[in-house]
């Protein structure tokens, strides 16, 4: 439910294309885990991301961070 939420928010203007699609990416692979994933389903998220893929989720957490400050 809460990939479909923020898919419904959307990004604010001004996010770069990149960072847009890293988001996209991002929540698609969050989407795709079984309901009972684990952590370490969690850390292997990005395992069968292309390398632009892997390049904009990189950008979309790289704008976030700067953006919202870092979380971690």
């Amino acid at each position: 439910d809460a990939v479909e939420k923020m898919r419904e928010t959307g990004t604010p203007e001004g996010i770069p294309d990149d960072a847009r699609h890293g988001l996209e990416v991002t929540l698609t692979t969050i989407a795709d885990l079984p309901d009972d994933a684990t952590a370490e389903d969690l850390t292997g998220l990005q395992d069968d991301l292309s390398d632009d893929e892997k390049a904009d989720a990189k950008a979309f957490q790289t704008y976030l961070d700067d953006e919202c400050g870092s979380i971690g």
